[in-house]
């Protein structure tokens, strides 16, 4: 028995392919206008405007840390877990120990969470401070005095390290 051609006698906007491959391209513009409007209202805080100034800091903050080189400067960091008690040793040469020091905490991927604490000065070259809680990531840690003068780097794995050398 011969079947007879089948005739499809419904408009083609009723059938389900067209609207399938129509679909493909118009979720492409959608998720691509999406796209574009998380990128508009959420900047990427680690790209500056101003790339010339950022070059010329780096030059100074590499003055910095020449300074600190050239008093030999080195910073222990010893950290208790359980009081969150912040102790830094500071050697070097360096007659006049300041009266306060500035430890920066940066964040490696989100600018929000970075921070500083003040380490003030416990006795001879002794400093003490209390770390809040933070993130469980790689630190990027400065020290640094108030004026400025030197800055001492390193990296902190917070909670597993407890000691640090800055240099």
């Amino acid at each position: 028995m011969a079947h007879a051609p089948r005739e499809d006698n419904e408009p083609w906007y009723r059938q389900f392919w067209p609207w399938f491959i129509i679909s493909i391209p118009a979720t492409t513009v959608v998720a691509g206008l999406l796209t574009l409007k998380i990128a508009a209202t959420n900047p990427d805080s680690l790209v500056t405007d101003d790339y010339y100034k950022e070059g010329l800091a780096i030059n100074k903050d590499l003055s910095r840390e020449h300074v600190a080189k050239a008093l030999g400067l080195i910073a222990d960091v010893k950290l208790d877990p359980e009081t969150r008690q912040l102790s830094l040793n500071l050697t070097g040469k360096i007659t006049d120990p300041p009266g306060m020091l500035t430890l920066d905490f940066f964040h490696p991927s989100v600018k929000e969470q970075d921070f500083q604490i003040k380490l003030t000065l416990a006795g001879g070259t002794a400093y003490v401070s209390r770390l809040p809680e933070i993130a469980p990531v790689v630190w990027k840690l400065t020290l640094s005095p108030e004026n400025k003068e030197w800055k001492l780097t390193g990296r902190m794995k917070l909670p597993d390290t407890t000691r640090v050398r800055l240099k």
